[in-house]
This record gives structure tokens, C-alpha cells and sequence, in this order.
């Protein structure tokens, strides 16, 4: 299948999802996968999903949001593309999504309960992310 990159937004579809419904179809993929996805989402459905994935998975996920740089085409068309077959049924080009502006947004909307978990979490996995977190949290 051929796409013309020059107009395509990944995960448009999902946009029109309700989140709880898409977080029914991917609370049990692999944590990259969910961050990929929900860098895609508008910030305060992506707060929603996040809030609502266990506690387990929620520094990992916002730890993948927040490094994510670039993603593949080609890996965003395939995920997409299960994605909406889930929703429906039951090389050189990249974009940019996630980053530490992204889930500093999404942070702000969850619970400060929520957000605060996922603080202490990261400052045991990743503590230099979780103080870029923290910092921006406050500016």
C-alpha cells in the first residue's frame, strides 16, 4: 500500500475515540506501543488513558513518551493499521511526537495523586528525567 507522506497525520482515527474505549483495545500492549499511541492523542485524552493504566505501567509509559524523538513511518502506519483493525473488528520519513513538553501537558491534567506516583517511580528509574519532569512542571 502506498501513502503520500506529505499530508498524513498517524492516529488520526483515534482522535474521534473515546479513551476509555481505546484503552480497552490497548492497556495490555507492549508500554512502547502505548506511549507511541499516546503521543498521538490530544493531551487531555491521553491524561485519561494514562491515569487509568495500572500503577505499574504508568512511569514506564510516560518515561517512553517523554524520550520519544522521532518514530518511523513505517512503524507508525503498522501499529496504526492493527490499531484500527482492533477498533473496527471487534524509511526516511518520521514524525516527531512525545517529548518532555508533551507529557509535562499530559501530567498537568492527571490527578495530582496520579501524577505524583509517577514522579516517584521515574525518580528511581530515570532520576535526571524525572527532574526535567519536575522542572518543567513548575515553569
Amino acid at each position: 500500500m502506498e501513502y503520500d507522506t506529505s499530508g498524513i497525520r498517524p492516529f488520526n482515527f483515534i482522535r474521534r475515540a473515546d479513551p476509555n474505549h481505546l484503552l480497552t483495545f490497548i492497556r495490555n500492549e507492549y508500554p512502547q506501543t502505548i506511549a507511541l499511541i499516546l503521543s498521538h492523542l490530544e493531551a487531555n485524552k491521553a491524561s485519561i488513558i494514562l491515569k487509568k493504566l495500572p500503577l505499574v505501567l504508568q512511569s514506564d509509559v510516560t518515561r517512553r513518551i517523554a524520550i520519544i524523538d522521532r518514530t518511523w513511518l513505517e512503524v507508525l502506519l503498522t501499529v496504526e493499521q492493527v490499531l484500527e483493525k482492533k477498533l473496527s473488528g471487534s524509511a526516511e520519513s518520521c514524525f516527531a511526537s512525545g517529548g518532555i513538553e508533551y507529557i509535562v501537558e499530559v501530567l498537568c491534567l492527571v490527578d495530582a495523586d496520579t501524577r505524583n506516583h509517577i514522579i516517584e517511580a521515574l525518580e528511581d528509574e530515570d532520576p535526571e528525567l524525572a527532574e526535567w519532569i519536575k522542572i518543567n512542571l513548575f515553569v
